[in-house]
């Protein structure tokens, strides 16, 4: 190209982007949050879906809010419980208690009996010593547990503070003692009764049960009431039922929960 005089004018090529308008991009960690910005006032483009994203933030302690109260198992066991629940999230939550109570006493009408059924002799369960002279007539055995129920539930909000509650768990057994009461028959033909209670072990996990309830809750105060199956996944000596029905009810204070 020619100036107005006559002469060669060498033009200089500009880059495109030069033509544009300055945009500045955040350089920051690719794994964190960035927005574009043109000049410097940044443009979130996709607030929303950050908003709605899901962060393990959300599971810190602090976010945790706690139930703590008292409880009642009326199974062939009645067990009293002490139960805290800690929630997740809006309706996932972990239950952990602690309870005691007794199972449904077994009868044994003699020592052949009791073999059969535990596999080992009584007077060696029991701790026993009597002449092998004086006959046994009969046995009773009942067990004390300490449990420790533990479950994971989901809450299904209903209308005016009702919810459904879904749960799935067990009971692990923590310690056992059993009460032996025999009668026996000396040689003389008087029948006498004598009593001893053992530590026994108890075989920890052994069971797996599932619950469907209803709860009610006014303020901080929550009330649930929930049938459950209970599922024998080991056999026990000290359980003879594979299957069983029952009812759990707790009522307990929210922390911070409304």
């Amino acid at each position: 190209r020619k100036d107005n005089g006559g002469n060669d004018v060498e033009l200089a090529m500009q880059e495109p982007s030069s033509l544009l308008p300055h945009v500045a991009v955040d350089q920051r960690n690719p794994l964190e949050k960035s927005y574009p910005s043109i000049g410097f006032v940044p443009v979130p483009l996709d607030t929303m879906e950050y908003e709605n994203r899901f962060s393990w933030s959300d599971l810190s302690f602090k976010n945790i809010s706690y139930r703590v109260g008292v409880g009642a198992d009326l199974l062939n066991v009645f067990n009293t419980a002490l139960w805290t629940e800690a929630f997740l999230s809006d309706r996932w939550s972990i239950n952990v208690g602690i309870s005691t109570g007794s199972l449904n006493e077994t009868d044994y009408l003699s020592e052949d009996d009791f073999i059969r059924d535990t596999g080992k002799p009584f007077r060696e369960k029991a701790g026993i010593t009597l002449p092998n002279k004086y006959v046994i007539k009969s046995i009773e055995a009942s067990h004390s547990l300490v449990r420790m129920p533990l479950s994971l539930s989901y809450q299904q909000p209903l209308k005016h503070g009702y919810a459904l509650v879904f749960g799935l768990g067990t009971m692990l057994d923590l310690s056992l003692k059993t009460n032996f009461t025999c009668r026996y028959q000396e040689p003389s033909g008087d029948i006498e009764e004598r009593k001893e209670i053992i530590e026994d072990q108890p075989v920890t996990f052994n069971n797996m049960n599932f619950s469907v309830g209803l709860q009610k809750q006014w303020n901080h105060f929550v009330l649930q009431a929930s049938p459950f199956i209970n599922k024998q996944i080991k056999t026990v000596s000290y359980q003879n039922q594979d299957l069983i029905v029952g009812a759990r009810v707790r009522l307990l204070y929210d922390f911070g929960r409304k």
